[in-house]
């Protein structure tokens, strides 16, 4: 059991403030806006954005600049961090109860949207700060550096498409070009070093963390005591197929709210799912997980911001596909910080702490609707100047040209194997990654295939990451979510009530399997993609084994708690790339698996 769930939240509330005089009205970065225009600036993929010159060099600085706030003040990285999570404590004058949780609607219908004013938070944070930064340029390069901090925005992740953690992430230090010239800066990306006095006066307790280490980790190494970003890419990578069929599915069959937000909806994959599974990627697991494991903590890597800026533009993307469909009351089991247990969340419930004024009016789902409110749009959703159906057509084929394009010719250069002398099946399905399923079309497959994973409460609490191979895995545990055999996973990422022992409920997740399917039918392992030729091969090379929260195997009394079933839906393929295929009903396959 982590020791973090022990932490005396109480002890937070020793922090002096530096207060608001009054609330403090998230209104995201507004400059580069049009007056009486709906066009508003990009946020942009962290990959091209790290090349944007001016832009990019501000946004460096102006995050070292907001990670070096005295903690004292509530706009400091440390305090705004705090929100999601741990400490549980009120921030600008919004006040809880539930000591155990943060202020994060998890296991909510609102969970994607409670993200929004957040991070408009952060990117309004970050934009005083690039302003500043910008007007102590030399005044050669002063009009150019103000004009990028009037059009800053975060970027975000696409880890769908680019899996691996991006190399601005994961250096030690970055080449910018400061006020005073080409400059050799501690990249800021990296990690967020925690300020030693909070450490000294008990705000963490030594054993906060994986290693005790003053900053945040990432897949730890318990040899050194540091961050394994090789690692933490190679979970990310070795589930990458698996990421792509979630999202490209998410558009293409999740017209309902609901079954599109959160858990809640009970049913296949939802947006939290697929944004838990990065969190655990990053993290990693074992006894000690880094911060993004724990949600608790998990905001305080940089990275966070990056991946749920990206967890908003899929949210985005999707309202531009379906927008009539949005949020119907539906009970949060498990509550926050500031919302019992239990509550029913509506279009209209307050999203805490964050304020549309500065008096005490919060945003809500209804009134953060819609990105133009906090100033940015992402580069698929142009949504000015054109209709809401030809908008909804755009978005859909930008949404098949990323996620799902035609298959390439001669994909990946794969040779059909020869299935009676092969010796090894498994090596022969191994390092299925992103690209090879892009190349394979795998996406449009006239069936999909998937592994419906149900975990009763009792297994969840213990953790219950279910790993499926093509054949046996290694006999190590802790290399099963990187396995070069590995199909997918399906791991929670609960609210820290539910992992101590809350209201558990069963829960439900998809593991897309197709990418296999069509590498083995690309092979001549398959002789097609029906059940009768996917049937017997599942019956004699699929294994799948169980972890618990510490990465140890379970025993078979615990197994016993999940069931395993398999699935297909029938599809019609999409007539153009304007259209998307249409996913016919699930069908379950009986078999011993």
């Amino acid at each position: 059991m982590l020791l973090l769930r022990r932490l005396n939240a109480l002890s937070w509330f020793l922090i002096p403030l530096v207060p608001l005089v009054s609330s403090l009205r998230i209104s995201g970065a507004l400059g580069g806006l049009i007056a009486g225009s709906r066009v508003r600036p990009f946020r942009q993929e962290i990959n091209e954005f790290s090349r944007s010159g001016p832009s990019w060099d501000l946004f460096v600085l102006a995050l070292q600049r907001f990670q070096n706030t005295s903690i004292t003040d509530e706009l400091s990285y440390f305090q705004v961090a705090g929100i999601h999570g741990y400490p549980a404590r009120p921030w600008d004058g919004v006040v809880g109860e539930n000591v155990d949780q943060g202020f994060c609607m998890h296991n909510s219908v609102l969970f994607p949207v409670w993200h929004r004013p957040y991070l408009a938070l952060y990117e309004q944070i970050l934009s005083g700060h690039a302003h500043t930064i910008a007007s102590d340029y030399p005044s050669n390069q002063q009009s150019r550096y103000v004009a990028a901090a009037e059009t800053l925005r975060i970027p975000y992740w696409d880890w769908a498409i680019n899996p691996r953690l991006p190399d601005v992430v994961t250096s030690p230090t970055l080449s910018i070009i400061t006020p005073n010239g080409l400059q050799e800066i501690s990249n800021p990306l990296l990690q967020y070093s925690f300020p030693v006095n909070m450490l000294q006066n008990g705000y963490f307790p030594s054993s906060y963390n994986v290693s005790g280490a003053p900053f945040t980790i990432r897949n730890l190494d318990l040899a050194t005591g540091e961050s394994n970003q090789a690692a933490a890419s190679a979970n990310l990578i070795a589930h990458s197929a698996q990421s792509l069929s979630k999202v490209y599915e998410l558009f293409v069959s999740a017209p309902n709210y609901t079954f599109f937000s959160s858990y809640t909806g009970g049913l296949g994959s939802s947006l939290e799912g697929i944004h838990g599974n990065i969190h655990n990627d990053v993290g990693g697991g074992g006894f000690w997980p880094g911060h993004m494991t724990i949600i608790l903590v998990s905001s305080y890597d940089p990275v966070f911001w990056l991946h749920h800026a990206n967890v908003d533009r899929l949210l985005a993307i999707w309202q531009a596909i379906y927008p009539n469909d949005y949020v119907e009351p539906t009970i949060n089991p498990y509550g926050t910080y500031y919302q019992p247990d239990n509550q029913i969340d509506t279009i209209d419930t307050p999203l805490a702490p964050f304020h549309s004024d500065d008096e005490s009016t919060m945003w809500t789902a209804a009134s953060a609707r819609d990105t133009a409110v906090f100033g940015y749009t992402y580069p698929e959703l142009v949504d000015w100047n054109i209709s809401t159906s030809d908008l909804s057509s755009q978005v859909r084929q930008r949404v098949n040209e990323l996620y799902s394009p035609p298959a390439r010719p001669n994909a990946n250069n794969m040779r059909p194997v020869d299935v009676q002398h092969s010796i090894n099946v498994a090596q022969a399905l191994s390092n299925i990654d992103a690209d090879k399923a892009l190349a394979l079309g795998a996406g449009n497959l006239q069936r999909q295939w998937y592994l419906r994973v149900t975990v009763n409460g009792t297994a969840l609490e213990d953790g219950a990451a279910v790993y499926f191979f093509v054949d046996e895995p290694d006999t190590a545990s802790s290399t099963w979510s990187r396995a070069p055999n590995l199909i997918g996973t399906s791991k929670p990422y609960l609210p820290t009530r539910a992992q101590n022992g809350g209201n558990m409920n069963a829960q439900q997740a998809d593991v897309s399997f197709s990418h296999t399917i069509a590498t083995a039918v690309m092979k001549g392992i398959l002789a097609d993609i029906s059940p009768n030729s996917v049937l017997p091969f599942l019956a004699q090379y699929l294994t799948w084994r169980c972890t618990d929260r510490d990465d140890t195997e379970m025993d078979d009394r615990s197994k016993r708690a999940i069931k395993i079933e398999v699935l297909s839906r029938a599809i019609e393929p999409r007539k153009s790339m304007v259209d998307f295929p249409l996913y016919g009903p699930y069908e379950k396959h009986k078999g011993a698996f």
